[in-house]
């Protein structure tokens, strides 16, 4: 909750007008213009052939199909990177300083949504500059351009990094903890902002091993060889294409300022943070670049464009195996095929204690859970790590137990299969209840699919 939460608060509206599939439709929604402004901002300087081509790319990327069925706030982030971007270009090629103001405000609304934002501003106002000194060779007033995109875009992402560092002492907590310091963190997660790194160079040993993992990187994005791996993978068509523009003479300006947008950008995120989902701002426009080289390479030679067609066709076919299988998994509440309670048992591991609680717990209950998912639960509820310090117990079950007077709670939802970045959190916390439980001071209530619901005794 100290993060900066645009897109958030669009999924707040989805779960208040509705629920939190009408949030998830609103997740996907984005994905929809994201593939949209591709099209647009390629439509500016390529014809509608290859701006087609530049969405379906997009589209056919795993990455944005996986992101696209889940409320993840990355796919906002990469939609109003894209319309900066696209902002910025209308104003190198116009003139009109309004486009500029336009960029600046998209820049703050990525910033605003998710950290990852802030080097979209960082590579937008270089960019800027570059266009100026290219175009105009006026580099003071490139500094001055770059200046006003930079104040801007902080003013309109402000609101959430002044709210921080009011709550908390820290604009950008977690990080920085050593610089900002941290107050009023809750629980567990008072020892999270102090020890949260930025991972990515520092998880290398030598200045060679960072190189060659930074020259192979596009090929492990591609592979889903690790750190990327999963869902993540940027799909083969990009790798395929790109890498062709040395082939292709008197590539347009914008087409050059696309590329090197993109590429700066993954270059930051990879030295910042190595995960795939991080970089998505700075996929899309790469889709326009990867279009353009398979249009100009398919003009060639007759085979070599339907070898280059084939392999689009396939990577789109391969795409709409991976949407048919998603929707399988995940749309069949949506499609009609299955009842709500009968998909929220199948897709939400704690949803049968969950009921259990709503129909058997009286309503002046209190419950904490050791799983955040919580927002189906009709009784008082509340996350342990957001208000247990697990680190100040030191192993002592008592301790424990008198928190939970000390915070009323009447029932304990334990869900041990619920895999969270914090497992040895979750340890202690099991340990420290099978002693409350061996000594009778919580009694089973609850006990089915590895879920385990205590009442107090």
């Amino acid at each position: 909750s100290n993060y900066p939460s645009n897109m958030e608060m669009l999924f707040m509206v989805g779960m208040l007008l509705k629920s939190d599939v009408l949030a998830t439709l609103i997740a996907w929604s984005v994905s929809i213009f994201l593939a949209m402004s591709v099209y647009s901002l390629s439509r500016q300087f390529l014809s509608p052939r290859t701006s087609l081509i530049a969405a379906v790319i997009l589209y056919c990327s795993p990455m944005i199909i996986f992101h696209a069925t889940y409320t993840t706030v990355d796919t906002g982030v990469a939609l109003f990177a894209l319309m900066a971007l696209y902002a910025a270009i209308k104003w190198s090629h116009s003139g009109d300083i309004r486009f500029l103001i336009f960029s600046g405000v998209y820049a703050g609304f990525c910033a605003g949504t998710k950290y990852t934002g802030i080097p979209v501003v960082l590579v937008l106002a270089v960019l800027v500059f570059l266009m100026i000194v290219i175009e105009r060779r006026k580099p003071i007033a490139g500094i001055k351009y770059s200046l006003l995109l930079v104040g801007i875009a902080l003013a309109v992402a402000a609101p959430w990094y002044i709210k921080n560092y009011v709550y908390v002492g820290n604009p950008v907590y977690p990080f920085m903890a050593k610089v900002f310091g941290s107050r009023n963190i809750p629980g567990v997660f008072s020892g999270h902002a102090v020890s949260t790194p930025w991972q990515g160079m520092d998880d290398y040993g030598n200045w060679y091993s960072l190189l060659i993992s930074y020259i192979r990187f596009p090929w492990d994005l591609t592979m889903m060889n690790p750190p990327f791996m999963k869902m993540d993978t940027i799909g083969p068509l990009y790798i395929l294409f790109i890498p062709c523009l040395i082939f292709i003479r008197n590539i347009p300006r914008k087409v050059k300022y696309i590329l090197f947008y993109g590429l700066v950008g993954l270059s930051i995120i990879f030295a910042l943070a190595q995960r795939p989902r991080y970089m998505l701002q700075f996929i899309p426009p790469l889709a326009i670049v990867a279009s353009y080289s398979l249009f100009r390479i398919s003009q060639r030679d007759q085979l070599i464009k339907r070898v280059a067609f084939s392999i689009l066709i396939a990577a789109a076919l391969l795409n709409m195996s991976l949407d048919l299988i998603l929707i399988g998994y995940k749309g069949r509440v949506v499609l009609g095929i299955e009842s709500r309670q009968e998909h929220l048992f199948r897709r939400v591991s704690n949803h049968e204690a969950i009921s259990f609680v709503n129909e058997n717990l009286p309503a002046s209950s209190r419950l904490l859970s050791t799983d955040p998912r919580l927002y189906y639960c009709e009784v008082p509820s509340v996350y342990d790590r957001a208000i247990i310090d697990y680190g100040s117990l030191k192993g002592d079950e008592m301790k424990l137990l008198e928190e939970f007077s000390n915070l009323d709670v009447s029932h304990v939802l334990l869900n041990p299969s619920f895999i969270t970045d914090s497992g040895r959190i979750d340890s202690i916390m099991l340990n420290l209840c099978k002693k409350l439980v061996e000594q009778g001071k919580l009694r089973g209530v609850f006990a089915r699919r590895g879920l385990y619901i205590y009442m107090l005794a």
